[in-house]
């Protein structure tokens, strides 16, 4: 939020949770779809000889990738959280060291007494 100006606030958001949707939409379907098809032992076959369903599946082995996929996409997203707060306070800190703080000027008094 503090590399958007004030007025694009809500703007930003919007933009962001978008983009997070999509990230978590798209890939989730293919991994899932991918996994349970690596753990089919028996699929139906129609006429065309392509495989339409899968019919019984290897428990153990759907139940230990699910899982390994799950853990693994939790050690990804902190391990790009802990980069992101990090390169965050980096670019903040180098951003803040180069602005200059506003000084107050006092006024001259005037020599000849009067204010």
């Amino acid at each position: 939020m503090e590399s958007v100006p004030t007025s694009w606030n809500s703007m930003s958001l919007g933009v962001m949770f978008t983009v997070w949707r999509f990230i978590g939409a798209i890939p989730a379907p293919i991994f899932f779809a991918e996994t349970s098809a690596l753990c089919c032992s028996f699929w139906d076959i129609d006429e065309c000889g392509i495989k339409v369903r899968c019919w019984i599946y290897k428990k153990k082995q759907l139940a230990y990738t699910f899982v390994t996929i799950w853990i693994s996409m939790q050690v990804a997203t902190s391990l790009l959280c802990i980069y992101a707060v990090s390169r965050h306070d980096y670019v903040v800190k180098e951003n803040t060291e180069s602005l200059k703080s506003p000084v107050k000027r006092k006024k001259a008094k005037k020599e000849d007494g009067k204010d």
